[in-house]
């Protein structure tokens, strides 16, 4: 499922992110088979619970051969929103570090952070899937590419209440890299 990744030998803090391309709802389809899996599951769970999909509706089942990619985040407040981790797959963590219980906003890169959370917020405010896409470069100047979306749970009452965000980091070919814009410098995550 990846082409050859290995999150074990990264360290976030030397990666090299650009800025996102950012797409919603049903733009989100189309950029890769795991986070395509991801929507049509989520999907059906709208479908399900009249689009309200609360916590109780996502089973690690459903994913298999995926919950490594899966990060739960619990919203302690929607506005700004501030996020704390409640669940990361073993792919996720070997990128980020165990953050099981951290603050979104006090990770050691502040620029992960924020990403996470403006993404986060655009997801729970529109109520809907948010899908970033971003290249970069690893430790070792390799190219990357990050794609996560982010996907709202909600309460009984209809209110987001937490996030569920499918990561997927994949190398690039030279092809497909050359093709693509050339990252900022800036230090950024996922």
């Amino acid at each position: 499922m990846h082409s050859g990744f290995d999150p074990a030998i990264e360290d976030i803090n030397t990666l090299t992110f650009g800025a996102p391309q950012v797409f919603t709802g049903d733009a989100c389809i189309g950029h890769h088979s795991g986070t395509d899996f991801f929507y049509r599951h989520y999907r059906s769970l709208c479908d399900k619970s009249h689009g309200c999909p609360q916590r109780q509706d996502i089973s690690p089942r459903d994913f298999k051969g995926y919950v490594a990619h899966v990060v739960l985040s619990e919203i302690e407040r929607l506005a700004p929103i501030r996020l704390r981790i409640r669940l990361i797959g073993s792919h996720v963590a070997a990128a980020y570090g165990e953050v099981t219980g951290q603050l979104v906003d006090e990770f050691a890169s502040p620029e992960v952070g924020r990403r996470i959370n403006t993404h986060s917020q655009m997801c729970a405010d529109k109520n809907t899937p948010v899908l970033t896409v971003t290249t970069g470069l690893g430790a070792r100047q390799e190219p990357l590419i990050s794609r996560a979306c982010y996907f709202p749970l909600f309460n009984h009452q209809g209110t987001a209440c937490m996030i569920m965000t499918a990561v997927f980091v994949d190398r690039l070919t030279a092809a497909r890299h050359i093709a693509m814009s050339t990252p900022h410098t800036a230090k950024a995550g996922i």
